[in-house]
């Protein structure tokens, strides 16, 4: 039955299979830590290429409290790629999450320019000097960002609060996640998945540290690959669909 493991036991594992030396830290040989390194840079690749559901959580954007930007909003450093964003409408002391349309910068800009002139609508100048018209009496209905770093929204209501705020955001993104190379560290993925990331491993420590591909460890890899596909999600059938850009930032 399939557990979690943790950064020594993988490698452990790995060396045994390679019949190579027993050691007890990952720093006991050069190659246990090559081994370890090739564990961490197969999990990168999971992040990388699979939407797995362990990498997503619930979040907030950050709060500015500029009020020359009172439409800005900043993504959090840890948030990869957001698959939805909700804003919390408050009204008679009841919270009122509602979803807001994602727009490319384009349509984004179309939407606030064709407002210029208009009553209740405040221009708002962006970093790089482009001019924006932002209605002032409404919460926000659309997003879009320029510069993977901010939100930028089409409104926010001045009569409730002078600038959006980071207690009515909600986030459902893909998170960025770390790997220690710490004998006990354990990779943020659920149990399932730990068979694909060792033999994956397995298969490329084979290849590039003992010069020497392991048909064997290639079939393994496969058939966790194609196994992994169909368990990613625990309690649903289908993947979520995207509801915004993928920022493609690195794990750190």
């Amino acid at each position: 039955m399939a557990r979690k493991l943790t950064l020594i036991e993988m490698t452990q594992n790995i060396l045994s299979a390679m019949d190579s030396d027993e050691v007890n830290s990952i720093t006991d040989t050069v190659e246990s830590l090559q081994v370890a390194e090739v564990i961490r840079e197969t999990y990168d690749e999971l992040f990388a290429n699979y939407d797995i559901p362990e990498f997503k959580a619930l979040t907030q954007l950050t709060g500015l409290g500029d009020t020359d930007k009172p439409n800005y909003m900043q993504i959090p450093e840890n948030v990869d790629k957001i698959e939805w964003l909700k804003y919390d409408y408050y009204t008679d002391s009841a919270t009122d999450y509602q979803k807001l349309t994602y727009l490319s910068p384009e349509d984004f800009f179309e939407l606030t320019s064709n407002r210029a002139g208009s009553s209740d609508i405040i221009e708002v100048t962006d970093d790089s000097g482009v001019r924006m018209w932002i209605a002032d009496n409404q919460n926000p209905q659309y997003w879009t960002t320029f510069d993977d770093e901010y939100i930028v929204f089409d409104s926010y209501d001045a009569d409730i609060d002078s600038t959006l705020q980071e207690t009515k955001s909600l986030v459902y993104a893909r998170i960025s996640q770390t790997f220690t190379m710490e004998d006990d560290f354990i990779p943020h993925l659920d149990t399932n998945l730990f068979p694909y990331l060792l033999a994956e491993a397995k298969s490329v420590c084979f290849a590039n540290l003992k010069q020497m591909p392991s048909s064997k460890e290639e079939q393994r890899s496969r058939r966790q690959r194609v196994r992994s596909q169909t368990d990613l999600w625990r309690a649903r059938q289908h993947e979520p669909k995207t509801g915004g850009p993928d920022y493609g930032r690195r794990r750190r």
